[in-house]
């Protein structure tokens, strides 16, 4: 019984009532996206390829940007062979970069404790008195 009414009179008394108030976020995304085109150079492999030709005239011209050449004359017969050279070669282009960016933008309200004046019980107030 001693010990029920110790516990009653310990845990009674209690300061005014705290109230925490609550946060607030607010958060808002912005997405920028914008294509830029840049300039680039690909390196194509040409195919390889061989071309013959054979006459019986003096002169044989046989001709590409990308080839070896060679002419031969045996027996009264010219010959002349073509081999392109599998190298690669440049072509410019334009291609397309998207770039995407976003940004968070982030406010953050925090209010501080804010305490709450409120009356004493009658338990609170005969506490004050009597003891």
């Amino acid at each position: 019984m001693a010990a029920a009414l110790l516990a009653a009179v310990s845990t009674a008394c209690a300061p005014c009532r705290r109230v925490a108030a609550g946060q607030r976020d607010s958060i808002r995304t912005e997405v920028r996206i914008r294509t830029e085109y840049v300039r680039d150079t690909l390196l194509v492999r040409l195919p390889a390829s061989t071309r013959h030709a054979v006459t019986r005239d003096t002169v044989s011209v046989l001709e590409n940007d990308y080839a070896r050449s060679e002419a031969r004359v045996g027996g009264g017969v010219l010959s002349h062979s073509l081999a392109t050279k599998p190298a690669p070669c440049a072509v410019p282009v334009v291609r397309p970069v998207v770039r995407r960016d976003s940004i968070v933008y982030r406010e953050r309200a925090v209010h501080d404790t804010l305490e709450v004046p409120r009356e004493l019980t009658g338990w609170k107030r005969l506490q004050m008195r009597g003891f």
